[in-house]
């Protein structure tokens, strides 16, 4: 199963990348509704809550990733009716990791607001619902991505962006420019994002009987876990700024800082449709195979290329998007150069992200120690220096660029480092 397909990386790549276009301009779009209808410190307010959602959303990716994982073997391995019995015990497993989330949420709403310097504990309390149901959406998208059905894929992973631009752009221009509206809009999208990967589950194998019984792989749990400890790390690189931000500084300059991290960010979304196209396509149980690393090789071209291109574009005019998103005719000299900052201090998390997934992919952690010390890194420098948003940028860019070296020097690039089999 490592090599199936290797061959049609790009052209599924492509497929993936298109729907992932629709997706950011969708995203694009609703920035640029929320950043022109809310003030600053009201744009700040949803950019904290969207920080939340993704640190603790993008962890549980690491279901994604073990339901792939095992979903690409098991049909590899011909075990095709255990795949629904992978996908019964993702949908159970992420009821109790929603179910606290939601309930911390609903009781503690108030108190959380207060930390966040929230006027309301409306925010938090959407903040939950959204993280809940957005527990659901990786085992819908990974079982779809480990079955290769990049169509369905595409559909229930982009279609919630569409959906929260109609929504949350009808809802902050017909009732009130709010954050609240916004998140209103955001849940709706990840609720079509549900149906849409209900739809989709019909077409994996039916649940035919298997010889190897109801456990699909034994190690399924080890993997999740590992997984986990990898995209939590990956999570406060990723997205912990603005969080930590909106605690330390007054609103408006967590209002500010958002503006700028909002573009800064953008060019490391712009190289995920080729790491969830090469998932599949390198699957193993810990060996490398032969073709395994041109399609490694070509993934760290394709992304690169694209990561430079948007960097560059940035860098070169970091007023347009300014004035894009947020109708900043004039922006003075500190805001461009934060603009600038923040791009370069998160253009590597584009290749980190596909680092990640490769060894994911290959069911080797060697990534969990980076990851981990660069992250704990990160939070104790902003802990200790933050008299100035400029130094959130800094420690950021220190320890994105530490985790990509430190990452690279770990993959299989050359032949006499690849292993002849077994799992790191």
């Amino acid at each position: 199963m490592a090599n199936r397909g290797q061959e049609h990386l790009l052209r599924h790549g492509v497929l993936l990348m298109a729907a992932t276009q629709v997706a950011n301009v969708s995203n694009l779009l609703f920035q640029v509704v929320m950043g022109r209808t809310l003030s600053a410190e009201q744009y700040g307010e949803l950019a904290s809550m969207l920080g939340i959602i993704l640190v603790l959303a993008t962890p549980m990716d690491a279901v994604r990733t073990a339901v792939a994982h095992f979903a690409s073997r098991l049909l590899g391995e011909g075990r095709t009716g255990e795949i629904r019995v992978l996908v019964g015990r993702g949908f159970r497993m992420m009821t109790w990791a929603a179910a606290p989330v939601l309930l911390v949420s609903l009781l503690l709403g108030d108190v959380l607001a207060r930390w966040f310097h929230l006027d309301s504990g409306l925010p938090v309390r959407l903040t939950g619902l959204i993280v809940a149901g957005s527990f659901y959406m990786p085992v819908f998208i990974g079982s779809l991505q480990g079955v290769q059905s990049f169509g369905w894929m595409a559909c229930t992973q982009h279609s919630w962006s569409v959906v929260r631009l109609v929504a949350g752009g009808a809802l902050v221009w017909s009732v009130a420019p709010l954050a609240t509206w916004g998140l209103a809009g955001h849940l709706a999208g990840v609720l079509s994002s549900i149906v849409w990967g209900a739809i989709g589950l019909r077409v994996l194998p039916s649940r035919e009987r298997s010889d190897a019984g109801t456990a699909p792989i034994a190690d399924v749990f080890r993997y999740f876990v590992f997984s986990l400890l990898i995209l939590g790390g990956f999570a406060v690189l990723m997205n912990a700024d603005i969080i930590m931000v909106k605690h330390l500084f007054s609103p408006l300059e967590a209002g500010l800082f958002a503006r700028g991290a909002t573009i800064g960010r953008s060019v490391v979304f712009v190289s995920v449709p080729i790491a969830m196209a090469m998932f599949p396509k390198v699957t193993s149980a810990g060996e490398v195979a032969a073709g395994t690393r041109g399609t490694l090789v070509r993934a760290f071209v394709f992304s690169g290329l694209i990561v430079l291109l948007a960097v560059g574009a940035v860098t070169l005019w970091p007023a347009l998007p300014l004035r894009i998103l947020f109708r900043v005719a004039e922006p003075d000299l500190q805001m461009i150069g934060l603009v600038r900052a923040l791009t370069w201090a998160m253009a590597p998390l584009g290749l980190v992200y596909l680092a990640v997934h490769f060894e994911l992919a290959q069911h080797r952690f060697r990534s969990v120690l980076p990851l981990l010390v660069c992250a704990t890194a990160y939070a104790a420098a902003v802990a200790l220096r933050h008299e100035r948003v400029e130094q959130v940028a800094q420690a950021l860019a220190a320890c994105s660029w530490l985790a990509l070296a430190w990452l690279l020097v770990g993959l299989p690039w050359r032949a006499k480092d690849l292993p002849s089999g077994g799992a790191s």
